[in-house]
């Protein structure tokens, strides 16, 4: 426990010197909650599922605010992905060992509900969430065609393996959720990723993706930008930054309008 909270008050100061005050918040809240939130709350209400998946969904609020300084709409439809995707992952571990936690006093809904209705209607209605949230980052612009096609994809594997499990109330199925929710998740951001470098590519190829056309004339006069960080990719924050015109620095923001005063 010392050594874990050592290393953790060592994250946040890092973060606070060297980032900015909302990402060491953001570090440090998913800590708080886990430890003296969702783990106690393990032993009161089945709803600990739900509770737990709130620190775990953070991270990309984090990382977000880390990149750009601020927690955007497209860092919540992340977070909303991770939290809705957690649920079929832990609730077929609640089903596989499900006397475990009965001897542990977990009260896990497998625990409350040994039927498994009440758990496996939930699967099903997040396995459809899921599908459906995961789809938003190409409706809001962050990503393209890639990503849609392969969310689509993922999200009904993903569904017809909820349903199964849902239908059988088997172990073995419900391993095979947990199995497919396991590889759900890196696939998924590798499409984000794959996106990415797609769109690179048609850059790289001379299709132009966006005009910057103050920052270009800056570049043009030899303006420098000190401790900025590069906005050049075309998703995620860093395309949201470039659909706002906004271009984080150490201290400061330029626009895509009129230059900044004093600029150096």
């Amino acid at each position: 426990l010392a050594y874990g909270s050592l290393l953790k008050l060592g994250g946040v100061g890092v973060s606070c010197s060297g980032v900015n005050l909302l990402t060491a918040f953001l570090g440090l809240l998913p800590s708080f909650l886990s430890v003296l939130v969702d783990t106690p709350w393990k032993r009161l209400s089945w709803i600990n599922t739900s509770v737990g998946a709130i620190p775990g969904a953070l991270p990309p609020l984090n990382g977000w605010a880390a990149a750009v300084g601020t927690v955007e709409p497209g860092a919540w439809i992340l977070f909303v992905i991770l939290f809705a995707w957690q649920h079929p992952h832990f609730y077929a571990i609640a089903w596989m060992y499900r006397e475990d936690y009965a001897r542990a006093n977990f009260r896990m809904l497998s625990v409350v509900d040994p039927s498994g209705e009440r758990m496996f209607r939930q699967v099903e209605w997040f396995c459809i969430g899921l599908w459906v949230v995961s789809l938003f980052p190409a409706f809001m612009g962050l990503t393209g065609l890639v990503y849609f096609f392969g969310a689509m994809v993922l999200g009904a594997i993903l569904l017809w393996y909820g349903m199964v499990v849902s239908r059988t109330r088997d172990v073995a199925d419900a391993r095979s959720l947990l199995r497919a929710s396991v590889f759900y998740l890196p696939i998924l951001f590798l499409l984000i990723i794959a996106d990415q470098w797609r769109a690179d590519c048609l850059g790289s190829a001379g299709n132009e993706v966006i005009r910057t056309p103050n920052l270009d004339s800056l570049a043009a006069e030899g303006t420098r930008f000190t401790s900025c960080f590069n906005q050049t990719a075309p998703c995620g924050p860093s395309r949201m930054c470039i659909y706002t015109g906004r271009y984080l620095c150490s201290t400061r923001s330029a626009h895509n309008g009129p230059p900044l005063e004093n600029a150096e």
